[in-house]
């Protein structure tokens, strides 16, 4: 058994910004900022199994846990998009529907071609993340044919 605590959503909406800000006490203004505080936690634990515990700073999404716990219980995954998080030197982005996402704790908008440094802001040259921009465009349209055109079935079917 794997036992995995996490949220599947920030807890604070968008139109209640201000609410966090005065909690936080500081401006969220900018949509890096705000991505940086919406963080959300995720806590593993395998009965019976004593590890070291490991605070992992990189950014993740709930698409990555198929493959993790995959990887956990000794199984391959063998349809899915999400990574493995204990993977050593991984490096894929956290993709957001409106096509911006986060790599190397960089926060990209491709819409305002803009690049962020979080939780600092430090602004990054977007060029040299254009191609993964690109990339992310083409995942999320291949998430929109599987949805659309009722593929999962197809892609997890065992042969």
């Amino acid at each position: 058994s794997v036992i995995a605590l996490y949220g599947d959503h920030t807890a604070i909406p968008g139109w209640d910004r201000s609410s966090l800000e005065k909690l936080l006490g500081r401006s969220l203004k900018n949509d890096w900022e705000w991505k940086y505080v919406q963080r959300i936690p995720l806590v593993i634990k395998i009965p019976g199994i004593r590890i070291q515990l490991e605070e992992n700073e990189k950014a993740a999404g709930l698409i990555d846990l198929p493959e993790t716990f995959a990887d956990l219980m000794g199984f391959d995954l063998r349809a899915g998009f999400g990574t493995n998080l204990f993977q050593k030197n991984r490096n894929e982005p956290v993709i957001f529907r409106n096509g911006s996402f986060i790599i190397d704790n960089v926060f990209i908008e491709p819409s305002s071609e803009s690049a962020r440094e979080m939780p600092g802001g430090k602004v990054f040259d977007y060029d040299k993340y254009a191609p993964m921009a690109e990339e992310v465009k083409k995942r999320l349209r291949y998430n929109d044919m599987i949805l659309e055109n009722d593929l999962v079935p197809v892609l997890v079917k065992e042969d």
